[in-house]
């Protein structure tokens, strides 16, 4: 399974962003406290529903934000389909397609 692309409204400290990503090998560069560790966390949430850093939802949302949301385009064999987050400070929901 391959992650195409990724598209994170009101995440941590991204507003809005979308990055495509190469199919082989991405890097993530910058000064500290720029937002690599959250991309990278969006990405896991998407996989498995929670965040490693151990978050609370209410952490996950931009600042005074009520909704945060996480989309990616996945590519497996001959099957393309999205993944969906959405995050409120008290729940949160995943849709495929």
């Amino acid at each position: 399974m391959i992650l195409q692309k990724i598209r994170l409204y009101q995440f941590r400290c991204y507003p809005e962003l979308e990055v495509v990503l190469h199919p082989k090998f991405n890097v993530f560069t910058g000064l500290n406290g720029q937002g690599k560790t959250s991309i990278l966390e969006a990405i896991g949430l998407l996989s498995n529903l929670k965040s490693f850093r151990n978050a609370k939802n209410s952490e996950l949302l931009s600042f005074e934000t009520q909704e945060s949301f996480i989309q990616g385009h996945l590519k497996a064999n001959d099957l393309d389909f999205n993944l969906e987050l959405k995050i409120w400070p008290n729940r949160k929901q995943a849709t495929v397609n």
